[in-house]
């Protein structure tokens, strides 16, 4: 396997889960794996802890340019202003049918913010938080 190049990934979005609309402008994706853990450590532990693994969840943060025209950008700020859940299609090394990766989950945004630098490009940024397990697969 080749190694890919970070501005080639690909950040979609979908209010319904069907038709994903591509964020434009994104700078950088972050995608993160987390497990709980569950302590069952006891008495006859010899002294170490026991665990099992518990519930795992994804979190998905995102920069990009802010462009107010554009539709994928659009979908993202009317979720963070109505409270509502979004679909997110991850696509680490861009379009390539049947031969590159693609993660698709529903997520709750856990944040979204705008960042206007005196000299710089006006950002926004967000983090969302993985409800249900995602799907994994190759891009059909």
């Amino acid at each position: 396997m080749g190694d890919v190049r970070g501005f080639d990934g690909k950040l979609a979005v979908s209010a319904a889960g069907s038709v994903y609309t591509d964020v434009g402008g994104v700078t950088e994706v972050g995608f993160s794996h987390a497990r709980g853990k569950i302590d069952v450590s006891d008495w006859d532990s010899s002294g170490w802890k026991e665990n099992l693994v518990g519930f795992g969840e994804i979190t998905l943060s995102f920069t990009h340019n802010y462009d107010e025209a554009d539709a994928g950008q659009d979908i993202i700020r009317t979720a963070a202003n109505a409270g509502s859940q979004l679909y997110f299609r991850y696509r680490p090394g861009g379009d390539g049918s049947g031969t590159k990766d693609e993660m698709i989950g529903k997520y709750m945004l856990d944040s979204y913010e705008d960042s206007s630098p005196n000299e710089g490009a006006v950002t926004s940024s967000g983090s969302a938080s993985s409800t249900g397990a995602p799907t994994f697969q190759a891009q059909p």
